[in-house]
């Protein structure tokens, strides 16, 4: 039998734009992160679960076809006033059917697997980071202190997306394992090895109390943002001959060992094609396909659209034609002085 549970804080934010969904019968968990602020952000969010809901316990869709139903959802969402203009949100989902799972997900929401020793990322983040990261052009390091590492490049919603990428993967989720999914809030602020120890010391006492203590940690750590955790258990064994190997993206374990796996690797089963085009130069349209989520993300916007004209001399030439225009209405004499 399958037990979600999940619990979300506001962290230093005025505003939740965070929802989550837990319905173990229908086995079906999801986290969903708003952009958007007042009136938007957890508008979006809120839009992404029920439509998720909705769509599955009626059996006509697949998750993967869930989840773009929902990106236009919240598109629709904005024309039919329920939200703001621009809002949108990232999401990862979980459907279960006994022990195996599908997981899908838009932006930088996380799926994660522990079993009791190792913890498994198992999606990879719609994100500028990471498109670096995964190909090479950053290390590890690089990634943990460089200050665009919000900035995502896909979300639900989007109005500037071409095409919505989906990241998928499946496996099974064994006795004695936990599936996290959770918000960027949590990793944010905590790394793999952390969330593994926080997972290793409190599983035992029950997956609500390790939740809140997730959320807690995260918290202390510095809680910038919302924080929003999902975990779910099984009990039931399953034949090991059976199991269906999960994506793998990085892993970290209880010694402080961790291994990064990049696109293309053989651990990588994810279905994600946005980060093959992108490069160190990230265009003003790639950025813009997604509004940052704090006031960190669009410092580092400015610096990937600083290679463009300069404000100052936007402002010099405007101010030079407006001296030119008037010199010619002054010559015409249609103005005097």
């Amino acid at each position: 039998m399958l037990k979600i549970v999940g619990c979300t804080h506001t962290g230093r934010r005025e505003l939740n734009e965070d929802s989550f969904l837990a319905d173990d019968e229908l086995g079906l968990a999801a986290v969903a992160d708003g952009m958007g602020g007042y009136s938007s952000g957890e508008v979006a969010s809120a839009i992404v679960v029920s439509t998720l809901w909705n769509d599955l316990k009626e059996g006509e869709k697949s998750l993967e076809e869930s989840v773009a139903n929902a990106h236009l959802e919240v598109k629709k969402g904005v024309l039919d006033g329920r939200g703001g203009a621009g809002m949108g949100s990232t999401v990862v989902a979980a459907k279960f059917d006994g022990s195996r799972f599908d997981v899908a997900w838009v932006g930088d929401s996380r799926a994660y697997i522990w079993d009791g020793h190792e913890l498994r990322q198992i999606s990879r983040d719609h994100s500028y980071i990471e498109s670096l990261l995964s190909r090479g052009i950053i290390s590890a390091e690089d990634a943990k202190t460089r200050n665009d590492r919000n900035l995502v490049t896909q979300a639900l919603g989007a109005e500037a997306l071409v095409e919505l990428d989906i990241g998928t993967c499946e496996g099974d989720l064994y006795q004695g394992e936990l599936l996290l999914l959770c918000s960027d809030g949590l990793n944010d602020e905590l790394g793999g090895f952390e969330i593994a120890r926080l997972l290793h010391d409190n599983a035992a006492d029950g997956l609500e109390s390790c939740c809140e203590k997730l959320v807690q940690a995260s918290y202390d750590a510095g809680g910038k943002d919302n924080i929003t955790v999902m975990l779910v258990s099984n009990d039931v064994a399953v034949p090991e001959s059976g199991r269906v190997p999960e994506t793998i993206v990085e892993t970290h374990n209880l010694s402080g060992h961790s291994e990064y796996f990049p696109l293309g690797g053989q651990n990588d089963g994810a279905h994600i094609t946005s980060s093959d085009s992108v490069t160190e130069e990230f265009s003003t349209t790639q950025v813009y396909a997604v509004k940052p989520k704090s006031q960190l993300d669009y410092d580092a916007l400015d610096d990937h659209i600083g290679g463009g004209t300069p404000s100052w001399l936007i402002a010099v030439v405007c101010v030079l034609l407006l001296a030119g225009l008037l010199g010619l209405l002054v010559y015409l004499g249609i103005i005097s002085f």
